[in-house]
């Protein structure tokens, strides 16, 4: 192709060879600059301060400046924004000062780098957005599994959390109004319906147990209002005493028991009774004091005991075993008994310190003794038949109801006296 001049093309270059070879380089398109938001430095934040790298391609000049950015935000979470960097490549954009709940992510603003074909960067985003908590866990629940807090249960007390946030680090704490130790743990939430198992409350006193628990989520927010459950420890068992006011030797062969409880008690029934040489009927009372009919099988020693943990208390606690009752029953004694209760008379009473028996020389009276009410032998002395008037020193014995019974060779009687 020879004899031909070189052309110029206003829009591109030309090279021409023998081989009839053109290549073409067009530029009249320039790139224009793009500003690419990456990931937020944390997904989760209360107050700490959260980065976003900007990346930019094709730019010759990068003008970004805090105005050209804009916080995208729900609820009312908010921050300050500030920019770092220099160069055409990348810029730190940093969100500081948080506060609030709810979201923030952010959009750069058109015209933020520009290139010399004089192409300048599009707008960018919306960001990925994080999340900002500056609230505790709300909403939760505790409750004490126990519906008492009793002597067999307080080394494994329990309780259960409800709708508690998966992953908060919950404190606890058991106090008594009655004193004691106080009784800590803590741990983390791994179901929104944890249960806290065996914990030891043998260090509070008996009293109102009060539980108080805290969640703390994972960005340390703790909720001011904290979670409550009260329940009443009591580890005292309930007493009970086992009295008669049948003379003791009687002549009945049934007579009438008094059982009384120091405390409210459930579970009594008459098969809690156990009678030695007898057998128990009629129960009946209720509330802190009951009777039943005790009946003689054979003239003698008539026993009467309750058994450890044979009643409850409101709380759960079985009872300490009673002081067994004992009574005489002798079938002997009916006629010469009446005639001697008839004719002895047994003043003052009530009386601070001397007791008088009155009757008959005839009477043949031998001893006395005086029993308390549950039927145990407080004094004994012997008497002088030969005098009406017998004289026994009751000094020594404390303020009370007592029996005193009285004997002769053909039989006895029992009176009441009063100890002042």
């Amino acid at each position: 192709m020879s004899g031909l001049s070189p052309a110029t093309v206003a829009s591109g270059d030309i090279d021409i060879t023998d081989g009839a070879t053109l290549n073409i380089l067009n530029d009249d398109v320039a790139p224009t600059p793009t500003a690419t938001i990456g990931a937020p430095s944390a997904t989760d934040t209360s107050t700490g301060t959260i980065t976003y790298t900007i990346t930019y391609t094709d730019a010759d000049t990068v003008t970004l400046a805090t105005s050209d950015i804009s916080l995208n935000t729900t609820g009312d979470a908010a921050g300050s924004v500030t920019i770092t960097g220099s160069g055409t490549v990348t810029r730190i954009v940093t969100i500081s000062s948080i506060t609030g709940d709810g979201t923030i992510g952010i959009s750069i603003a058109a015209g933020t780098a520009s290139n010399t074909a004089g192409n300048t960067a599009l707008a960018a985003g919306p960001s990925t957005t994080f999340n900002v908590d500056n609230t505790g866990p709300t909403g939760f629940t505790v409750s004490i599994d126990q519906t008492a807090i009793n002597l067999t249960n307080e080394t494994g007390i329990d309780f259960t959390f409800g709708a508690a946030e998966v992953g908060a680090t919950y404190n606890y704490l058991f106090e008594s109004d009655g004193g004691g130790t106080n009784v800590t743990g803590s741990g983390v939430i791994a179901t929104a319906t944890d249960q806290i198992t065996g914990i030891n409350l043998s260090g509070l006193n008996d009293g109102l147990i009060t539980l108080i628990v805290t969640l703390t989520d994972a960005l340390g927010n703790t909720e001011s209002i904290s979670a409550v459950d009260v329940r009443t420890k009591d580890t005292t068992p309930p007493t009970i005493s086992i009295s008669s006011t049948e003379p003791n030797p009687t002549s009945n062969s049934s007579f009438e028991i008094t059982i009384n409880f120091n405390e409210d008690i459930t579970g009594f029934d008459i098969s809690d009774i156990i009678v030695g040489n007898g057998t128990a009927a009629n129960l009946s009372g209720g509330g802190l004091s009951y009777t039943a009919t005790i009946t003689a099988t054979t003239p003698g020693t008539i026993t009467v005991d309750i058994n450890p943990n044979s009643v409850n208390d409101l709380s759960g606690n079985g009872n300490t075993v009673a002081t067994q009752f004992s009574i005489v029953y002798d079938n002997l004694l009916d006629v010469n008994d009446e005639t001697l209760a008839n004719a002895l008379t047994v003043y003052p009473t009530p009386s601070n310190n001397i007791i008088n028996i009155t009757g008959a020389i005839g009477l043949e009276i031998e001893r006395t003794e005086i029993f308390d009410i549950r039927g145990k032998l407080i004094l004994s002395q012997k008497l002088n038949s030969s005098s009406i008037i017998n004289t026994i020193d009751i000094s020594s014995i404390r303020s009370g109801l007592y029996l005193i019974t009285i004997y002769s060779e053909t039989g006895s009687t029992t009176k009441r006296i009063v100890k002042q």
